[in-house]
Protein backbone atom coordinates (compact mmCIF):
# COMPACT_ATOMS: atom_id res chain seq x y z
CA UNK A 1 0.00 0.00 0.00
CA UNK A 2 2.77 2.44 0.91
CA UNK A 3 4.57 1.69 -2.36
CA UNK A 4 1.41 2.55 -4.28
CA UNK A 5 0.99 5.77 -2.29
CA UNK A 6 4.57 6.77 -3.05
CA UNK A 7 4.07 6.02 -6.72
CA UNK A 8 0.93 8.15 -6.74
CA UNK A 9 2.78 11.01 -5.05
CA UNK A 10 5.80 10.88 -7.31
CA UNK A 11 4.14 10.04 -10.64
CA UNK A 12 1.31 12.40 -11.69
CA UNK A 13 -0.75 11.21 -14.68
CA UNK A 14 0.79 11.69 -18.12
CA UNK A 15 4.07 13.08 -16.72
CA UNK A 16 7.02 12.58 -19.06
CA UNK A 17 9.33 11.90 -16.08
CA UNK A 18 8.19 9.70 -13.19
CA UNK A 19 10.00 8.76 -9.98
CA UNK A 20 9.33 5.72 -7.80
CA UNK A 21 11.19 4.36 -4.79
CA UNK A 22 10.99 1.50 -2.32
CA UNK A 23 9.63 2.62 1.08
CA UNK A 24 12.25 3.19 3.76
CA UNK A 25 12.27 0.94 6.82
CA UNK A 26 10.68 3.77 8.85
CA UNK A 27 7.72 3.95 6.43
CA UNK A 28 6.62 0.30 6.38
CA UNK A 29 4.11 0.58 9.23
CA UNK A 30 1.46 3.19 9.91
CA UNK A 31 2.49 5.92 12.35
CA UNK A 32 0.47 5.69 15.54
CA UNK A 33 -0.46 8.85 17.52
CA UNK A 34 2.20 10.19 19.86
CA UNK A 35 2.37 8.35 23.21
CA UNK A 36 0.54 10.15 26.00
CA UNK A 37 3.35 10.49 28.53
CA UNK A 38 5.67 13.07 30.07
CA UNK A 39 8.69 10.75 30.00
CA UNK A 40 10.94 11.97 27.19
CA UNK A 41 12.64 8.62 26.68
CA UNK A 42 9.27 7.04 25.88
CA UNK A 43 8.49 9.55 23.12
CA UNK A 44 12.00 9.84 21.66
CA UNK A 45 11.70 6.86 19.28
CA UNK A 46 8.26 7.97 18.04
CA UNK A 47 9.42 11.57 17.55
CA UNK A 48 12.49 10.53 15.55
CA UNK A 49 10.38 8.23 13.38
CA UNK A 50 7.86 11.02 12.70
CA UNK A 51 10.66 13.46 11.87
CA UNK A 52 12.28 11.06 9.43
CA UNK A 53 8.95 10.39 7.71
CA UNK A 54 8.46 14.12 7.26
CA UNK A 55 11.93 14.44 5.73
CA UNK A 56 11.33 11.57 3.29
CA UNK A 57 8.01 13.06 2.17
CA UNK A 58 9.61 16.49 1.73
CA UNK A 59 12.44 15.02 -0.38
CA UNK A 60 9.85 13.18 -2.51
CA UNK A 61 8.02 16.44 -3.16
CA UNK A 62 11.25 18.30 -3.96
CA UNK A 63 12.23 15.61 -6.47
CA UNK A 64 8.77 15.66 -8.05
CA UNK A 65 8.90 19.45 -8.45
CA UNK A 66 11.99 19.05 -10.68
CA UNK A 67 10.23 16.80 -13.22
CA UNK A 68 9.60 19.63 -15.72
CA UNK A 69 13.25 20.77 -16.09
CA UNK A 70 14.41 17.13 -16.26
CA UNK A 71 11.89 16.44 -19.03
CA UNK A 72 13.02 19.54 -20.95
CA UNK A 73 16.67 18.49 -20.57
CA UNK A 74 16.04 14.96 -21.87
CA UNK A 75 14.02 16.26 -24.83
CA UNK A 76 16.75 18.80 -25.66
CA UNK A 77 19.26 15.92 -25.70
CA UNK A 78 17.22 14.28 -28.48
CA UNK A 79 15.80 11.23 -26.69
CA UNK A 80 12.88 9.62 -28.55
CA UNK A 81 12.30 6.30 -26.75
CA UNK A 82 11.59 5.51 -23.06
CA UNK A 83 14.69 5.36 -20.83
CA UNK A 84 15.28 4.59 -17.13
CA UNK A 85 17.88 5.43 -14.52
CA UNK A 86 18.37 4.52 -10.89
CA UNK A 87 19.82 7.36 -8.83
CA UNK A 88 20.70 7.94 -5.18
CA UNK A 89 19.65 11.38 -3.92
CA UNK A 90 21.53 12.39 -0.76
CA UNK A 91 21.09 15.61 1.22
CA UNK A 92 23.86 17.33 3.14
CA UNK A 93 23.74 19.33 6.36
CA UNK A 94 23.86 22.68 4.54
CA UNK A 95 20.86 21.82 2.36
CA UNK A 96 22.73 20.93 -0.84
CA UNK A 97 21.86 17.68 -2.60
CA UNK A 98 24.02 15.18 -4.45
CA UNK A 99 22.99 12.71 -7.14
CA UNK A 100 24.78 9.44 -7.93
CA UNK A 101 23.70 7.21 -10.82
CA UNK A 102 23.33 3.50 -10.26
CA UNK A 103 24.63 0.71 -12.54
CA UNK A 104 23.02 0.48 -15.97
CA UNK A 105 21.43 3.93 -15.79
CA UNK A 106 20.77 5.80 -19.01
CA UNK A 107 23.55 8.39 -19.13
CA UNK A 108 21.38 11.13 -20.64
CA UNK A 109 18.56 10.80 -18.12
CA UNK A 110 20.97 10.42 -15.18
CA UNK A 111 22.87 13.50 -16.33
CA UNK A 112 19.68 15.55 -16.58
CA UNK A 113 18.63 14.45 -13.08
CA UNK A 114 22.05 15.41 -11.70
CA UNK A 115 21.80 18.81 -13.41
CA UNK A 116 18.32 19.50 -12.01
CA UNK A 117 18.87 18.11 -8.51
CA UNK A 118 22.61 18.03 -7.90
CA UNK A 119 24.10 20.78 -5.72
CA UNK A 120 20.66 22.38 -5.34
CA UNK A 121 19.52 23.78 -1.99
CA UNK A 122 16.16 22.12 -1.44
CA UNK A 123 13.51 23.79 0.75
CA UNK A 124 12.97 20.82 3.06
CA UNK A 125 13.84 19.97 6.69
CA UNK A 126 17.23 18.30 6.49
CA UNK A 127 19.23 15.79 8.50
CA UNK A 128 22.77 14.56 7.94
CA UNK A 129 23.08 11.31 6.01
CA UNK A 130 19.64 11.17 4.42
CA UNK A 131 19.77 9.19 1.16
CA UNK A 132 16.94 7.78 -0.91
CA UNK A 133 17.15 5.61 -4.05
CA UNK A 134 14.77 6.47 -6.89
CA UNK A 135 14.01 4.74 -10.18
CA UNK A 136 13.35 7.41 -12.81
CA UNK A 137 11.55 6.68 -16.07
CA UNK A 138 11.30 9.08 -19.00
CA UNK A 139 8.65 8.50 -21.64
CA UNK A 140 8.20 10.78 -24.69
CA UNK A 141 4.43 10.88 -24.18
CA UNK A 142 3.05 14.44 -24.18
CA UNK A 143 2.80 16.12 -20.80
CA UNK A 144 -0.66 17.19 -19.62
CA UNK A 145 -0.26 20.51 -17.80
CA UNK A 146 -2.97 21.17 -15.18
CA UNK A 147 -4.88 24.44 -15.60
CA UNK A 148 -3.68 27.32 -13.44
CA UNK A 149 -5.54 28.26 -10.28
CA UNK A 150 -8.21 30.87 -11.05
CA UNK A 151 -9.60 32.84 -8.08
CA UNK A 152 -13.41 32.90 -7.91
CA UNK A 153 -15.00 35.95 -9.53
CA UNK A 154 -16.24 38.70 -7.26
CA UNK A 155 -20.04 39.13 -7.11
CA UNK A 156 -21.40 41.72 -9.52
CA UNK A 157 -23.13 44.58 -7.76
CA UNK A 158 -26.42 45.93 -9.09
CA UNK A 159 -26.04 49.28 -10.86
CA UNK A 160 -28.61 52.09 -10.79
CA UNK A 161 -29.12 53.13 -14.46
CA UNK A 162 -29.62 56.73 -13.38
CA UNK A 163 -26.45 56.95 -11.27
CA UNK A 164 -23.42 58.83 -12.66
CA UNK A 165 -20.83 56.57 -14.24
CA UNK A 166 -17.52 56.60 -12.40
CA UNK A 167 -14.32 56.58 -14.47
CA UNK A 168 -12.88 53.08 -14.85
CA UNK A 169 -10.20 52.06 -12.37
CA UNK A 170 -6.99 51.14 -14.16
CA UNK A 171 -6.07 47.48 -13.57
CA UNK A 172 -3.36 46.83 -11.02
CA UNK A 173 -0.06 45.82 -12.58
CA UNK A 174 0.65 42.32 -11.22
CA UNK A 175 4.33 42.65 -12.12
CA UNK A 176 5.05 45.89 -10.34
CA UNK A 177 6.98 44.12 -7.58
CA UNK A 178 7.74 40.79 -9.21
CA UNK A 179 11.41 41.48 -8.64
CA UNK A 180 12.21 38.00 -7.27
CA UNK A 181 10.61 35.55 -9.73
CA UNK A 182 12.72 32.69 -8.34
CA UNK A 183 10.42 32.53 -5.31
CA UNK A 184 7.57 31.39 -7.58
CA UNK A 185 9.27 27.99 -7.87
CA UNK A 186 7.97 27.21 -4.36
CA UNK A 187 4.79 25.24 -5.07
CA UNK A 188 4.09 24.68 -1.38
CA UNK A 189 6.23 23.51 1.54
CA UNK A 190 7.68 20.05 1.95
CA UNK A 191 5.12 17.45 0.87
CA UNK A 192 2.15 19.85 1.02
CA UNK A 193 1.30 21.81 -2.17
CA UNK A 194 -0.56 25.11 -2.27
CA UNK A 195 -4.27 24.32 -2.11
CA UNK A 196 -3.65 21.01 -0.35
CA UNK A 197 -5.92 19.89 2.47
CA UNK A 198 -4.71 19.19 5.99
CA UNK A 199 -6.69 15.93 6.14
CA UNK A 200 -4.66 14.52 3.25
CA UNK A 201 -1.37 14.60 5.17
CA UNK A 202 -0.37 12.41 8.07
CA UNK A 203 0.47 13.96 11.42
CA UNK A 204 -1.36 17.30 11.03
CA UNK A 205 -2.70 18.74 14.30
CA UNK A 206 -4.92 21.86 14.46
CA UNK A 207 -3.38 24.38 16.87
CA UNK A 208 -5.55 27.50 16.52
CA UNK A 209 -8.15 29.27 14.38
CA UNK A 210 -7.95 32.88 13.22
CA UNK A 211 -10.86 34.30 11.20
CA UNK A 212 -10.99 32.08 8.08
CA UNK A 213 -7.66 30.38 8.77
CA UNK A 214 -6.90 27.22 10.73
CA UNK A 215 -3.28 26.77 11.75
CA UNK A 216 -1.81 23.27 11.89
CA UNK A 217 1.52 21.88 13.12
CA UNK A 218 3.31 18.55 12.57
CA UNK A 219 5.50 16.55 14.91
CA UNK A 220 7.73 15.79 11.92
CA UNK A 221 8.81 19.45 11.84
CA UNK A 222 10.02 19.53 15.46
CA UNK A 223 13.63 20.81 15.60
CA UNK A 224 13.97 20.28 11.85
CA UNK A 225 16.66 21.93 9.72
CA UNK A 226 15.59 24.44 7.07
CA UNK A 227 17.90 26.72 5.09
CA UNK A 228 20.70 25.91 7.55
CA UNK A 229 18.67 26.93 10.65
CA UNK A 230 16.93 24.81 13.30
CA UNK A 231 13.20 25.46 13.44
CA UNK A 232 11.43 26.07 16.74
CA UNK A 233 7.95 26.04 15.17
CA UNK A 234 6.48 25.39 11.70
CA UNK A 235 2.78 26.16 11.24
CA UNK A 236 0.59 25.76 8.17
CA UNK A 237 -2.30 28.14 7.38
CA UNK A 238 -5.29 26.51 5.66
CA UNK A 239 -8.08 28.72 4.29
CA UNK A 240 -11.20 27.95 2.21
CA UNK A 241 -8.99 27.12 -0.81
CA UNK A 242 -6.56 24.92 1.13
CA UNK A 243 -2.97 25.65 2.15
CA UNK A 244 -2.02 29.25 1.48
CA UNK A 245 0.62 30.12 4.10
CA UNK A 246 3.52 28.55 6.02
CA UNK A 247 5.31 30.17 8.99
CA UNK A 248 8.76 28.99 10.09
CA UNK A 249 10.08 30.32 13.40
CA UNK A 250 13.67 29.97 14.55
CA UNK A 251 15.82 31.55 17.25
CA UNK A 252 19.48 32.35 17.84
CA UNK A 253 21.73 35.39 17.97
CA UNK A 254 22.83 35.06 14.33
CA UNK A 255 19.88 33.15 12.88
CA UNK A 256 18.22 36.16 11.20
CA UNK A 257 21.44 37.06 9.38
CA UNK A 258 22.12 33.46 8.33
CA UNK A 259 18.58 32.94 7.05
CA UNK A 260 18.66 36.21 5.11
CA UNK A 261 21.94 35.18 3.47
CA UNK A 262 20.57 31.71 2.60
CA UNK A 263 17.34 33.15 1.17
CA UNK A 264 19.26 35.76 -0.83
CA UNK A 265 21.46 33.03 -2.28
CA UNK A 266 18.33 31.13 -3.37
CA UNK A 267 16.05 33.96 -4.53
CA UNK A 268 18.28 37.01 -5.03
CA UNK A 269 18.55 40.29 -3.04
CA UNK A 270 15.67 41.14 -0.71
CA UNK A 271 13.66 44.33 -0.31
CA UNK A 272 12.59 46.01 2.92
CA UNK A 273 8.97 46.93 3.78
CA UNK A 274 8.86 49.40 6.65
CA UNK A 275 5.15 48.73 7.34
CA UNK A 276 5.91 45.10 8.14
CA UNK A 277 9.39 45.65 9.55
CA UNK A 278 10.54 42.78 7.37
CA UNK A 279 12.64 41.78 4.39
CA UNK A 280 10.70 40.19 1.55
CA UNK A 281 10.98 38.43 -1.81
CA UNK A 282 7.94 38.77 -4.05
CA UNK A 283 7.23 36.98 -7.29
CA UNK A 284 4.02 36.96 -9.30
CA UNK A 285 2.38 34.12 -7.36
CA UNK A 286 4.36 33.73 -4.12
CA UNK A 287 5.70 36.16 -1.52
CA UNK A 288 8.21 35.26 1.22
CA UNK A 289 8.80 37.48 4.24
CA UNK A 290 11.59 37.36 6.85
CA UNK A 291 10.70 39.28 10.00
CA UNK A 292 13.03 39.61 13.00
CA UNK A 293 10.94 39.84 16.18
CA UNK A 294 11.95 43.06 18.05
CA UNK A 295 13.81 42.71 21.35
CA UNK A 296 14.35 38.99 20.89
CA UNK A 297 16.50 36.46 19.04
CA UNK A 298 13.48 35.04 17.21
CA UNK A 299 13.00 35.37 13.45
CA UNK A 300 9.85 34.34 11.56
CA UNK A 301 9.77 33.43 7.85
CA UNK A 302 6.35 33.45 6.18
CA UNK A 303 5.73 31.88 2.75
CA UNK A 304 2.42 32.87 1.17
CA UNK A 305 0.41 31.90 -1.94
CA UNK A 306 -0.80 35.34 -3.09
CA UNK A 307 -3.81 34.29 -5.19
CA UNK A 308 -5.35 32.02 -2.56
CA UNK A 309 -4.82 34.55 0.21
CA UNK A 310 -6.41 37.31 -1.89
CA UNK A 311 -9.33 35.14 -3.02
CA UNK A 312 -10.04 34.09 0.57
CA UNK A 313 -10.06 37.69 1.78
CA UNK A 314 -7.29 36.79 4.23
CA UNK A 315 -4.64 39.24 3.01
CA UNK A 316 -5.69 42.85 2.34
CA UNK A 317 -2.10 43.99 2.58
CA UNK A 318 1.07 42.18 1.52
CA UNK A 319 4.76 43.17 1.50
CA UNK A 320 5.43 45.11 -1.69
CA UNK A 321 1.88 46.47 -2.14
CA UNK A 322 1.61 50.14 -3.00
CA UNK A 323 0.99 52.50 -0.10
CA UNK A 324 -2.67 53.10 0.62
CA UNK A 325 -3.07 56.92 0.69
CA UNK A 326 -6.03 56.58 3.08
CA UNK A 327 -4.28 54.14 5.37
CA UNK A 328 -1.70 54.49 8.11
CA UNK A 329 1.70 53.01 8.84
CA UNK A 330 0.17 50.63 11.37
CA UNK A 331 -0.29 46.95 10.63
CA UNK A 332 -4.08 46.95 11.12
CA UNK A 333 -4.65 45.77 7.54
CA UNK A 334 -1.98 43.13 7.59
CA UNK A 335 -3.19 39.53 7.26
CA UNK A 336 -3.39 37.77 10.59
CA UNK A 337 -0.93 35.15 9.42
CA UNK A 338 1.77 37.86 9.37
CA UNK A 339 0.88 39.56 12.65
CA UNK A 340 0.68 36.69 15.15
Amino acid sequence: MITLLLAALLAPASAAVTFTRTPHEDEKDSLEPAPVTTVKSETKEWRLKAQRRGVYAAIDAAVRWREAPIDACVRAAGATTPVTAQVDVALLEDGRSTVKAGPGADAGLAGCIATALGDQQLPVPLYTGVRLTYTATWDPAPVVVPPPFVPPAAPVAEVDPGAPVAPPTPPEDPKRDAFAPAVDVELGFGPIPWGGRAADHEGMYASSTQLGTTLYTRQADTAARWMGATTSLVSYGFGPDGLYAVRIASSGSTTAWKLREALAARYGPSKWDVRFGAYYWRGESVVLQLQPVPNSEVVVVTLLDIARARASGLADRLPGDRDDPTGTTSNRRMPRIFKD
